[in-house]
């Protein structure tokens, strides 16, 4: 998913909606096959660009620090953030970002996954935006046709 694109659906959707918070849907490695929702709701806390990738980094917090770790952007806040890139950063691909524990002392890995649907949850009064994993083409009916 682009950045333009998540524009597009914010202009459209967000009204309303301004004080929900903004998750991550990660898929739980762990859960058994026939589980209806195997996603944790992990909180985006900050937004950065990497041009090295052309990337706009959805930075969620590693595993350690989430029950203590820093709360999730509002989505006003979120849409604010993401509409002061759009002019630069049109075209820059959506990931979500976890810094992982350092591997020496020069190099911190971070896993970057693509973003690619969006949800709203009224209910829980939230965006969520679902990381790619393999087999998601499948169960959301994206399959490809060649």
């Amino acid at each position: 998913m682009k950045l333009h694109e998540i524009i597009e659906y914010l202009n459209e959707y967000q009204d309303g909606r301004d004080a929900y918070t903004v998750v991550a849907l990660v898929r739980r490695e762990e859960a058994p096959p026939d589980e209806e929702m195997p996603y944790d709701a992990v909180p985006i806390v900050d937004v950065e660009v990497d041009h090295s990738d052309s990337e706009i980094n959805l930075i969620i917090e590693p595993p350690e620090h989430r029950a203590a770790g820093r709360p999730a952007l509002s989505l006003r806040d979120f849409s604010s953030r993401l509409q002061s890139l759009l002019p630069e950063h049109r075209d820059y691909a959506l990931v979500t970002a976890c810094e992982l524990p350092e591997l020496d002392d020069e190099y911190v890995f971070r896993l970057d996954t693509p973003v690619v649907a969006i949800a709203i949850s009224e209910e829980d009064r939230r965006m969520a935006l679902v990381q790619w994993y393999e087999g998601i083409e499948e169960e959301l009916g994206l399959g490809t046709d060649a």
